[in-house]
Parts: structure tokens; C-alpha cells; sequence
């Protein structure tokens, strides 16, 4: 009972000061000026063009969801003990970390600050909560996670599902909001849209198993208007409630990054990189790190995490000194 009752103290501590920075910053600091936003944005993400170039198309919302998966990485080292900006989805926050930092983020701040560009760009966005179903490796249970994803509409009115933090399964370009039709996107996943009432889901045919998957689940009504303040309190909340204690982003740190021909993952001291991921010809090469400077030296090379945020990185299992 002692012992239970400590962990409840910790975790309301945690959710606690996480909501006093999110208080203080979002009354202290603006965020970024849209014109800053915009420049800081598009040299984070490496593009060849100016984004105050053309409107807001749908041919240039898949080029910066490309972009995004490409250069900013999923990660939860947050949380294992890394660097990090106050916790909160306030652009000030979110840009600090995802853009100055060239850290990652989990899909709540991946998402808003995405969004936040979007808006910025001329496109209609809602950001709207919903659950990631997670099947485990036999596929006969399903874990729910809490997420945030974008619905978003290009200049022509065409709805898309955006969403560059679901790690592994972020479709490589939006997906049309379109119900009952299987959409492909540029790297080979295979996905639609399913209805029930007011409920969405998102399946990913899986090939192995020659059968849809669900990912996603969401509302429908939700993912088509403007989410209240007792909505956007929400996804604050689930924020915070993303690295509780219990938490499955608490058991080791991870950190992903996708192009259209490979996947390159980091979990613990694991490092995976999978190519033709949804071919019949999957190739995947994986390697044991030994150490916690070797894990550093990854984040650093592989995902442009700079060293001076992971010098108090701790992975469990790797016990040898930081560099």
C-alpha cells in the first residue's frame, strides 16, 4: 500500500509541474512570429523551395509530410532523461524543442507544431484526439495509446488525415479523407478509412499476415470541427499523461525516422534499419550497441539529435559511463 501510494504522489508531482510550465510559458512567451515560423521551419526540414511559395495544394502538403517523417524524428528521450523544452503543445514550447533543439517529439508535439505551420501556410486544420490500437507480435490483443492527429484542408477543399507522429506507421504522405477506398502511399503501405456511426478507423493491410489491421481510431465529428477548450484541456492532459509513471514510453527510449525506401529505428540499445517494409522482400539489418556513448553517437549520426542533449540520456541495460 506504501509503495502504491508513492507512485500515486510522483505521478500527480509529474502531471503537476508539467502543467505550471505549460501555464508559465504559454502567458510568457508569444511563440514564433508566422514569418519566423515559416524560415525556421523550412531550413529544419531541409526543402528546396521557399514555403512562402505557392498556396496551400495538396501536392505541397505531401512534400512537407515527406520532409517532416524524413527530418524530425519520433522520439521519447524526454523522458530518459535527455534534454528537453517545458512539456507542453504551446508553439513556443513545441518550436523550441522540435526546430532549436533538432530534437524529436512524441506525435502530441509532432502534430501541433506541424499543425501550427500548416495553419500558417493557409491550410484548414483540426487537431483532434484519438487512440492508436497497437497489436502485439501474436496479434491477439490490442493495446490502446492516446494520440493526437491532424484533418486538414487544402486550398481546392480536399480533406486529408495528416499525421507525422505515429512512428513507424505514419503514412509517408496524407491520407484522403476518403471512407471505404484503399489508398497507397509512395513507400508501399497500403491503408483506408473505415466507418462505424460516428467512429473512424484506420486499417494497414499487413502482408505477412494477408489481412487489414487496425491502427487508428478516432470520431468522426471531431476530426471535422474546431476542438473546444475543454478539447484542446484534453490533449494537454494526454500529453502529460503520455510519459506517467506506467507508462509504456517510460520502459525505453525511442526514436524513429522514415523515408519512401527505409525505415531507421532506435530502441534502447537497438538499432534497426528496414528497407521494402511493406514488400514481399523485407529487409532488415539490425545492431547491438554496447554502450550508452554508442547510443549517442546513432541519435547524433542518424537522427541529428546533437550530444549536448543526450548527456544525461540513461538506457536500461547500458550501465558504461557517458562520454
Amino acid at each position: 500500500m506504501i509503495i502504491i501510494l508513492f507512485r500515486i504522489f510522483i505521478a500527480t508531482v509529474w502531471v503537476l509541474q508539467a502543467a505550471l510550465a505549460w501555464t508559465s510559458t504559454t502567458l510568457t512567451a508569444p511563440g514564433l512570429r508566422p514569418a519566423e515560423l515559416r524560415t525556421k521551419y523550412g531550413e529544419r526540414l531541409g526543402l528546396p523551395f521557399n514555403l512562402n511559395e505557392g498556396g496551400p495544394t495538396a501536392e505541397k502538403l505531401c512534400t512537407l509530410t515527406e520532409a517532416h517523417l524524413r527530418e524530425i524524428p519520433f522520439d521519447n528521450l524526454r523522458v530518459h532523461g535527455a534534454s528537453a523544452s517545458p512539456m507542453s503543445l504551446h508553439s513556443a514550447c513545441t518550436s523550441e524543442q522540435l526546430i532549436d533543439r533538432h530534437r524529436g517529439g512524441v506525435c502530441f508535439e509532432l502534430n501541433s507544431l506541424f499543425g501550427d505551420l500548416l495553419e500558417n501556410l493557409g491550410y484548414q486544420v483540426c487537431r483532434f484526439s484519438a487512440t492508436v490500437l497497437d497489436a502485439n507480435s501474436r496479434g491477439d490483443s490490442i493495446k490502446e495509446i492516446p494520440h493526437m492527429a491532424l484533418a486538414v484542408s487544402d486550398k481546392e477543399g480536399q480533406e486529408w488525415i495528416v499525421d507525422v507522429g505515429m512512428g513507424s506507421t505514419s503514412p509517408i504522405n496524407p491520407l484522403a479523407y476518403t471512407l471505404d477506398v484503399e489508398q497507397k502511399t509512395p513507400e508501399g503501405m497500403r491503408s483506408r478509412l473505415i466507418q462505424n456511426n460516428d467512429q473512424v478507423m484506420l486499417e494497414v493491410y499487413n502482408l505477412p499476415k494477408k489481412s487489414w489491421m487496425p491502427r487508428l481510431l478516432f470520431s468522426a465529428n471531431d476530426s471535422r470541427r474546431p476542438p473546444s477548450q475543454e478539447q484542446e484541456r484534453e490533449l494537454e492532459t494526454s500529453l502529460y499523461d503520455t510519459f506517467e509513471i506506467g507508462s509504456d514510453f517510460r520502459r525505453m527510449p525511442v526514436v524513429c525516422k522514415l523515408t519512401r525506401t527505409e525505415m531507421v529505428s532506435l530502441v534502447g540499445g537497438e538499432l534497426k534499419i528496414t528497407r521494402n517494409r511493406f514488400g514481399p522482400d523485407i529487409e532488415a539489418t539490425t545492431y547491438e550497441l554496447k554502450t550508452l556513448d554508442e547510443v549517442r553517437n546513432v541519435l547524433s549520426v542518424e537522427f541529428g539529435i546533437p550530444k549536448e542533449e543526450t548527456g544525461s540520456l540513461q538506457v536500461p541495460g547500458l550501465n558504461s559511463p557517458l562520454a
